[in-house]
């Protein structure tokens, strides 16, 4: 028979750390945002990068016209032994869901109003998988 374990964490290290899990989840989000903002230079860099170090390589399959946009669409064939380079990829970080952070708040407000030394059992269970 095994027997339950009984732990004591005091709210002030329970809040710490979900204040700490909130941080770091705004970090993440501002990472990714700029991922985001910097990702279509660096993708528009390697097409561009792609084309000078293959020009000559390539061969011209089609050319449209569309004089009501004003653009010219170019499709060109590429031989099967030519390798291409990979495009860039986009490193984010995992983030919090909106549920979750609204979760974290919610449980933060709450430790932060009780007059309780240590959090309960029920309440450590409920907010454990966020730590």
């Amino acid at each position: 028979m095994s027997k339950a374990l009984t732990v004591k964490v005091p709210v002030t290290k329970v809040v710490a750390a979900l204040e700490t899990k909130i941080a770091d989840h705004q970090k993440n989000l501002a990472h990714n945002e700029k991922i985001e903002r910097e990702y279509p230079e660096l993708l528009k860099k390697h097409s561009e990068q792609v084309f000078k170090s293959m020009k000559d390589l390539l061969t011209i399959e089609d050319i449209n016209y569309s004089s009501w946009r004003q653009s010219l669409s170019v499709s060109y064939k590429v031989s099967k032994d030519v390798a291409i380079p990979d495009a860039p990829k986009r490193e984010t970080v995992s983030t919090l869901s909106y549920r979750e952070v609204e979760e974290i708040e919610n449980a933060i407000r709450i430790l932060k109003m009780t007059e309780e030394e240590f959090v309960s059992a029920s309440t450590m269970r409920a907010i454990a998988n966020f730590l």
